[in-house]
């Protein structure tokens, strides 16, 4: 997770993957001030839709709770999985700001985590990643 743009009034972050390969689908929770900040959107990063696919890659964020989004994206057979060499973009989120504060924008794990945090590959197997927390941003909203 790293800090996009920022502005007065909005905050995005992104969500990039770092030298991992076989990537097809990806699922995780992200946590945020719901009293500081409102989800607005998604953009779609470039790790997805590279090759470009035959077929666009799915993208669904949905807000599960005050301050909780679950985020899921993948792409359809029979594009083949893609590879982040380096840190590529997976998804960006956007925020507008709602109070003044600083809290954290971070993964959501354990109990508290409504999907498991999961990297698959083109056979369904799980990869080896690493989520939060502790990946976040830190957001201060003057």
């Amino acid at each position: 997770m790293r800090a996009g743009t920022a502005n007065c009034e909005t905050i995005e972050v992104e969500i990039a993957a770092h030298a991992l390969e076989g990537i097809f689908t990806v699922a995780f929770d992200v946590a945020f001030p719901a009293s500081q900040l409102r989800y607005e959107g998604y953009a779609q990063g470039p790790l997805l839709v590279r090759g470009p696919p035959r077929q666009a890659p799915m993208f669904l964020v949905r807000e599960a709770g005050p301050g909780v989004l679950q985020v899921s994206m993948t792409r359809f057979a029979p594009d083949p999985p893609v590879a982040a060499e380096g840190s590529e973009g997976l998804v960006r989120l956007r925020f507008r700001r709602v109070a003044k504060g600083s809290a954290e924008v971070d993964f959501l794990a354990g109990t508290g985590s409504a999907i498991p945090e999961r990297v698959v590959d083109g056979q369904g197997q799980v990869l080896a990643t690493r989520f939060g927390p502790g990946h976040g941003a830190t957001v201060r909203v003057p």
